[in-house]
């Protein structure tokens, strides 16, 4: 919930004065193209190369003062997947790099 108002928040920074909030009804699961999607549809234009990166950078300067709690018992899974088996593991947030990085930081997992 804190990565949604923190979206949320940085969209109407940008100028968006109506938000689909229904995040699982997008086309894409990543922060960029469902900003592009929220701005398109509520400014009827497309959405600038300006815009894109004030969206960026907004919301990861919100998300880096948000700190991020572990989901219960995920570090502990990742490390036995790695240490007892044959899969490995990867981190898909959907996220920006940098907001991403900086969630997996919170939690003491290094990039």
């Amino acid at each position: 919930m804190q990565h949604q108002k923190a979206f949320t928040e940085t969209l109407l920074e940008i100028g968006v004065n109506k938000i689909n909030a229904d995040f699982k009804s997008f086309k894409h699961h990543r922060d960029s193209f469902i900003a592009k999607e929220i701005y398109e549809k509520s400014q009827n234009k497309p959405l600038t190369e300006d815009k894109g990166l004030r969206f960026k950078n907004g919301l990861t300067k919100r998300i880096n003062l948000i700190n991020f709690k572990e989901i219960k018992g995920a570090k502990e899974l990742a490390k036995k997947l790695q240490k007892e088996s044959e899969f490995g593991v990867c981190y898909a947030t959907g996220s920006l790099r940098k907001a991403a990085k900086h969630k997996l930081n919170s939690i003491g997992e290094k990039l």
